[in-house]
């Protein structure tokens, strides 16, 4: 089987900028919906339960993120290594607290879209679950497992954090991919003075009734 690389972080850790800088680095990247539309967390997830290829309907694609259920998250990243020998594995990461944070805005958002339109069909939309201690555990469990099964292989395994800066020099070297004269893409990712820029805008048009 062909060689793949596998983002085996857990979400809201770069994953949208890790996908766009593995497409420019000439990779067939998907993340979470493929070009059909389906959702390949659910696709991956039954190939795992059913004993198949864990890539069946995925074939064609050389870089997978954003992929997972928590539930099944440790011995699917596993059956990607057992079923894709010689593939390559990126350990997105990111500081716990942001995380927390992130994940945090994101399930508040997805309740708010869901009570303004229950009938909303966008599955991204289906995590409405706040529960920070799992959320640590998940993460935490995801971080030890990854590097205790790839201890002793250090070329197989890079750990990345896309909100530390970490950039091409890092990721071209892993993947052995020429530097791209392009800067690496930091989807998704709101700077502290864009935030604050935000709230005072928030305040401001609360004082003013605007």
């Amino acid at each position: 089987m062909s060689k793949k690389v596998f983002c085996i972080g857990v979400n809201k850790t770069g994953t949208s900028s890790l996908h766009q800088a593995l497409q420019i680095l000439g990779f067939n990247s998907v993340h979470y919906i493929d070009h059909h539309g389906n959702n390949i967390k659910a696709m991956i997830e039954y190939n795992y339960l059913n004993d198949l290829d864990i890539l069946k309907g995925l074939e064609q694609y050389n870089a997978i993120s954003d992929w997972d259920y928590p539930t099944y998250a440790i011995p699917i990243f596993k059956a990607f290594d057992k079923q894709y020998p010689h593939s390559k594995f990126i350990l997105n990461t990111r500081d716990l607290d942001s995380w927390i944070n992130s994940r945090k805005n994101h399930v508040l958002n997805n309740q708010a879209k869901k009570r303004a339109n229950p009938t909303d069909p966008d599955p991204s939309l289906e995590w409405q679950v706040y529960d920070v201690e799992a959320w640590k555990k998940e993460y935490e469990d995801r971080h030890h497992a990854a590097m205790e099964y790839f201890k002793g292989r250090e070329n197989d395994l890079l750990v990345f954090n896309v909100n530390a800066n970490d950039g091409w020099d890092k990721l071209c070297s892993f993947l052995d991919k020429p530097i791209p004269a392009i800067p690496f893409p930091k989807a998704n990712i709101t700077s502290v003075k864009e935030k604050l820029k935000a709230r005072i805008f928030e305040k401001i048009k609360c004082l003013f009734n605007v």
